[in-house]
Formats: C-alpha cells, structure tokens, sequence
C-alpha cells in the first residue's frame, strides 16, 4: 500500500526473503544488518537452526543489501520513509485478537502488528513499544546511531540510539531501484 509516497509491504518479514502469512503476524526478528532472523517467540531459534546469540555490535552506518532480509523487490525502509510512515494518520486497534496500528488513509492503510525484541543478549522482551529497523543510522552527536520506528497504543514515533545487538521486527517498502 502507498504510504506518503512509499509503497510498503502489507505482512512483515518472517525468514529471510519472505513475508509471514498475515498481516497480524509478528515475523522473525532481525539484529542490526544481519541477515539472521531469530524467532519472535520463546524458544530462542534462529533462521538457521541455532541458539548461538551473537552479542557483537555491528558498527555499519547503513544495513548492507547483502544482509538486508526482505524479499526480492523489496529494501529495509530508509530514515525518511519511516518519518513519513509516522506521521501518517494512524490508530491503534486489534486485528484477530493481535494488537497494533492501521496506518494510512482510506484504503491505502497497512496494519503494523505489535511485536517483541531480543535484548542485546538475545532475552526475548516485551517492551512498551513495538519496534521497527529503519536502513540507516542517523548522525547525532558526533556519533552514528541506529534508527527505528516504534509505536504503542498511544504514540507512534522515530528513535535513534547508539548501537547494540538488539533484534526488531522489519516492515519493508517497495524498492523502486531494483533490477
């Protein structure tokens, strides 16, 4: 759906290169420029089959096409096009018993279901909000920092913060510079 000008995905992203079954399904979750995705749900498993959490941080100022875990034709959304996304008409419902966000107007919307995060050593979390990666880290402070989209039932916003090896949830946009 199109969204301030940016055509995202309608489902998030499960294994690496596809997208979950319904637009309510959480996905795996996904470290800094990884391409690894661990499972959103206790046990700790990743995409791969192992338990083995790597708590490196990634020092990359932008997540690397290589690495990027969305499928053909689509990218991990850029900073700008998360800022877009937020500010975007926006409510906070329950769909089949899932809570999150209809973004969008009419019937241009996306639901952006709530999800968990794995902590920096691989603890699976249930935070205040539901967080999403951007592409790239934002300079702020004379550092680089990582951004994301996050929302709650009351708010829906961008973040910038210094680098660790935390897992989100990705929502990927069309890529329109793709072969």
């Amino acid at each position: 759906m199109e969204i301030s000008g940016t055509k995202w995905a309608t489902r998030n992203v499960g294994l690496p290169g596809a997208f979950v079954e319904n637009p309510e399904d959480m996905g795996m979750l996904y470290q800094w420029n990884r391409i690894i995705g661990w499972s959103g749900i206790d046990p700790m498993i990743n995409s791969n089959g192992s338990t083995d959490w790597d708590d490196s941080i990634n020092e990359s100022n932008t997540w690397e096409r290589t690495n990027d875990p969305c499928p053909p034709g689509w990218r991990i959304p850029t900073t700008d096009e998360a800022i877009a996304l937020v500010n975007s008409d926006s409510q906070y419902t329950t769909i089949n018993e899932v809570g999150g966000r209809i973004v969008g107007i009419g019937e241009n919307t996306i639901f952006i279901p709530d999800v968990y995060t794995r902590d920096s050593d691989g603890t699976l979390k249930k935070l205040i909000m539901s967080n999403y990666w951007c592409s790239n880290a934002l300079f702020i402070d004379n550092d680089y920092r990582d951004c994301y989209f996050g929302f709650s039932d009351k708010i829906i916003e961008t973040f910038a913060k210094g680098k660790t090896a935390i897992a989100f949830s990705v929502r990927c946009v069309l890529d329109t510079e793709a072969p």
